[in-house]
């Protein structure tokens, strides 16, 4: 199990606070249908992710796009080249129940705001913050069951999505 340092404790709890102040007005995310999968391609997200302009360290909304991401990847975030976060959303993230986006979603701003590349540590805060908003068991188990439908991914992510998951559940608590 992974202990975060103050440090690390004090930018997830800042983390949380903007993902907070960005869902409670907007928390329709949480009623999950899976009609809904693939049906609303807008990027207009009732979350969104701050994190740190690369060359002043002021946290800034991320900019998010609808464009290719590479290989199969639902998402990729990364910085332009002015430092600005970015968030790339590729057609397969918009084939996805709501559920499962938002936590995309936070995976993706997990690695922006926490200025981590550690998928791990990434889905471990996405799962803390959807825990902390009210996440139920039967939601928690949503996401679950989709981690495990992922068979032989890359490396870093665990080489299989049960792994992926456990390792997620062993970081959350």
């Amino acid at each position: 199990m992974k202990i975060l340092n103050n440090t690390q404790h004090s930018v997830f709890n800042l983390f949380l606070l903007i993902v907070v102040l960005h869902i409670s007005a907007c928390s329709d995310w949480f009623d999950d249908d899976e009609d809904d999968a693939g049906t609303d391609n807008s990027l207009t997200s009732s979350t969104t992710c701050y994190a740190p302009h690369l060359a002043t360290g002021i946290f800034v909304p991320v900019v998010e796009l609808r464009g290719p991401t590479f290989g199969n990847a639902f998402a990729i975030a990364n910085y332009n080249a002015n430092g600005y976060p970015v968030i790339t959303y590729g057609p397969r993230f918009f084939e996805e129940p709501k559920l499962i986006q938002k936590f995309i979603e936070l995976h993706e701003c997990a690695h922006l705001s926490q200025l981590t590349s550690d998928e791990i540590l990434a889905n471990c805060f996405a799962l803390q913050g959807m825990r902390n908003l009210g996440l139920t068991n039967e939601q928690e188990n949503q996401i679950a069951i989709w981690h495990y439908s992922m068979t032989n991914i890359a490396p870093q992510y665990g080489g299989t999505g049960e792994n992926f998951w456990n390792m997620t559940l062993a970081c959350a608590g």
